[in-house]
C-alpha cells in the first residue's frame, strides 16, 4: 500500500511540475501578436468584417487564463461609412484555470478601456449589425440544455466589471434621430458570492432637435437571486442634470432616492422610495 501510494504522490507531483513548466514557459514561446493575420482572416470569414488589432495583445495560462488586449477595432457593415462599428483601447478578461475543472467559472474584475459601439439604421430600415445576427429560419432545432451548450456552469463567480470612458451612438437614419451617450463610467462589485454588489452608473446622453443634454449619475447596492429572476436595487440614489431650450428656463436638475425591485416571474416592476 504505501508503495502505491508513493507512485501516487510522485505521479501528482509530476504533473503540478509540468503544468507549472507549461504556464511559465508557453507564454514566453508563444507570442499570440504572430497570429493577428490568421484571427482576423478567422473573423473575415465568418462575419465579413475587418478586424484591426493595433495594439499588443497578452497571455498567461496558470493560475489565471488570461487575454489581455490593446487597442481592436471591427469594421462597420457595408454603406454604413468608415467609422467602426465597435473598439476598444483596451480590455483585459481574467479567469482561474483549475476551478474550470470542477465546472466552475471564476473571473477577475473585467476591463474594458475606451469602448465604442456605433449602431446604425438606414433609411430602409436595414442595421449595421443585422449580418452579425443569424436569421431566424437559420436557428437550430431547440435541443436539451446539455446538449445545445455543453456541460452546465456549476458556478459563477465575477471579481466585478469596469468600463471606463465608453462611447455608444444609435444613428437612425430613418427616424431622423440621433443619440449618443459619452463619458459612460460603469462599476459593478464582485458577483456571485450571493452578497449585495455596489452599483456606479455615469453617463453624458445628447440628442435630439434642438439638442438636449443630460448628466446622469447613479448609485446603488443590487442583489440578484440565483436563477436571476429577481433583481433588487436598495438605496438607488439617481441625479439629472440637463440643458436645452426646450426645457422651462434651459436646465432642469432633478434627483431620485428609491428602493427597486424587478420580478421576472411576477413580471411586475416596483419603486418603493
Amino acid at each position: 500500500m504505501n508503495k502505491v501510494l508513493r507512485v501516487i504522490v510522485i505521479l501528482v507531483v509530476v504533473l503540478v511540475l509540468l503544468v507549472a513548466a507549461a504556464a511559465f514557459i508557453l507564454p514566453r514561446v508563444i507570442d499570440p501578436n504572430n497570429y493577428r493575420d490568421e484571427i482576423a482572416a478567422l473573423v473575415k470569414d465568418k462575419t465579413g468584417r475587418d478586424l484591426t488589432i493595433a495594439g499588443d495583445i497578452g497571455w498567461s495560462v496558470f493560475p489565471w487564463l488570461a487575454v489581455e488586449l490593446g487597442e481592436t477595432r471591427l469594421s462597420n457593415a457595408e454603406g454604413f461609412g468608415p467609422e467602426p462599428f465597435a473598439q476598444v483601447n483596451a480590455a483585459e478578461i481574467r479567469v482561474k484555470l483549475l476551478p474550470l475543472l470542477r465546472k466552475e467559472v471564476q473571473m477577475s474584475t473585467v476591463v474594458l478601456d475606451g469602448l465604442q459601439v456605433n449602431l446604425a439604421r438606414d433609411a430602409s430600415g436595414r442595421s449595421n449589425w443585422d449580418d452579425l445576427v443569424p436569421e431566424a429560419s437559420e436557428a437550430p432545432a431547440s435541443e436539451p440544455a446539455e446538449a445545445a451548450g455543453g456541460p452546465p456552469i456549476a458556478a459563477l463567480a465575477i471579481g466585478g466589471v469596469q468600463v471606463h470612458d465608453a462611447r455608444l451612438v444609435w444613428d437612425d437614419r430613418q427616424g431622423g434621430t440621433r443619440q449618443q451617450i459619452d463619458q459612460l463610467n460603469f462599476e459593478l462589485g464582485a458577483i456571485g458570492g450571493g452578497e449585495p454588489v455596489d452599483l456606479s452608473l455615469a453617463l453624458v446622453v445628447t440628442g435630439g432637435q434642438p439638442e438636449l443634454r443630460s448628466e446622469v449619475r447613479l448609485i446603488g447596492e443590487i442583489s440578484l437571486s440565483e436563477a436571476l429572476d429577481l433583481i433588487e436595487v436598495r438605496d438607488l440614489n439617481v441625479s439629472l442634470a440637463a440643458q436645452g431650450e426646450q426645457l422651462p428656463g434651459g436646465a432642469l436638475n432633478a434627483a431620485l432616492s428609491a428602493q427597486l425591485e424587478l420580478d421576472r416571474n411576477q413580471q411586475t416592476l416596483s419603486l418603493k422610495e
